[in-house]
């Protein structure tokens, strides 16, 4: 029976339970990673696509270029004093569907050396600044009009976002 004995022994069990229940913990772990990886490469497709889908509607809509293509990318002039669409705040956010997709549309259609900050006019149209002026922008380019910050006459401006 001393062969038997030495089976008995149960010294250093706990040892072993500890590995078996920790290489489970990390098999189980790297099975949820991939299901969530998984889940969240598939939520960011649908996002860009729903994007890409809106800002094509909206472009559609505003009498711009159809398809995914920023004005840039289909060669139009976008620089300072030119007409990039007759869009308002209103007219983004009901093709986007929510604010901080509008905002990010409106942004797509930055004149050259420009930037939107959130600004819209009375009449909602998009407010772009230049890029040099930080919170006090020297000028404004406002459906393709560039005019110096100081002698807008425009209203009052309308703060969206930040998104």
């Amino acid at each position: 029976m001393d062969k038997l004995d030495r089976f008995k022994d149960d010294s250093g069990a706990v040892t072993v339970d500890w590995v078996v229940l920790t290489a489970a913990l990390v098999i189980i772990g790297g099975i949820v990673v991939g299901i969530i990886r998984s889940g969240l490469e598939d939520a960011a497709s649908a996002i860009d696509e729903t994007l890409v889908t809106s800002a094509s509607a909206l472009r559609e809509s505003s009498g711009g270029s159809t398809g995914a293509e920023s004005p840039a990318d289909t060669g139009a002039d976008t620089g300072a004093g030119t007409d990039i669409g007759p869009a308002t705040w209103d007219e983004y956010l009901a093709a986007a569907g929510s604010e901080a997709a509008a905002f990010s549309a409106i942004a797509e259609n930055n004149p050259e050396g420009f930037y939107f900050s959130g600004m819209t006019d009375p009449n909602g149209t998009p407010i772009y600044t230049n890029a040099d002026g930080g919170n006090n922008p020297v000028s404004y380019n406002i459906n393709g009009e560039t005019v110096l910050a100081s002698e807008y006459s425009g209203g009052p401006i309308t703060q969206h976002g930040p998104y």
